[in-house]
């Protein structure tokens, strides 16, 4: 399973956040500056996800999503900046660069677990599958939230995982049925359906997360 990589200074916060992490059973990257960061990015495997603090020295969190901003938000992995109560501004201008979602200093690793589960969708052919199996009404009304984003997705359908988990949808081409797609290869799946998730900026596609 990928990493997650933190980017955060301050000590006491990279415990909890580390602690948050391994409980739910990815493996912890830490460092200390925005600098190290993008190059640790550049080497390595892309992780799970980035845990971005604004407030850093030799490069801050702003400096780093403009560094990434040339990726889509959709073909790279989710980011979640952590900012303090007077750091407005900041914040939006983190959305705008792309950031999925932001985390309000201080808070409790509960928090955290939960707002960790939340961005990260990491889902093998057996879990697409039982999703695919599940799925039975599609919502239009997320048609004007989701299929209107460019051309790509206005002949699709979009079914929420269930009739009370409308965070998380699954986009169906319209005329199919989730149910046909069960016996196509996973690559086959990969390549014709999606998975919206509704973050901070609005609805976004998190898988498959990068370009196959």
């Amino acid at each position: 399973m990928p990493s997650i990589l933190v980017v955060e200074d301050e000590v006491i916060v990279q415990k909890i956040v580390k602690a948050a992490v391994e409980h739910l059973g990815f493996d912890c990257e830490i460092v200390d500056n925005g600098a190290l960061c993008l190059a640790k990015l550049a080497a390595e495997p892309p992780p799970a996800l980035l845990l971005l603090d604004l407030v850093m020295p030799v490069f801050d969190g702003i400096q780093v999503l403009e560094a990434l901003k040339k990726t889509p938000a959709e073909e790279r992995f989710p980011i979640a900046v952590f900012s303090g109560k007077n750091q407005q501004e900041s914040v939006v201008r983190a959305i705008q660069l792309g950031a999925d979602d932001f985390i309000i200093k201080p808070f409790a690793a509960g928090d955290l677990i939960k707002r960790v589960s939340d961005l990260i969708f990491i889902a093998d052919d057996e879990r697409i599958r039982s999703l695919l199996t599940n799925l039975r009404v599609p919502d239009p009304g997320l048609i004007p939230l989701i299929g209107t984003h460019g051309n790509r997705w206005e002949n699709f359908s979009f079914y929420p995982l269930t009739l009370d988990q409308t965070t998380i949808c699954v986009a169906i081409p319209s005329g199919r049925t989730p149910q046909s797609y069960l016996k196509l290869s996973a690559a086959e799946i990969r390549s014709s359906i999606a998975v919206f998730r509704k973050c901070a900026p609005g609805w976004r596609k998190v898988w498959p997360r990068f370009a196959v």
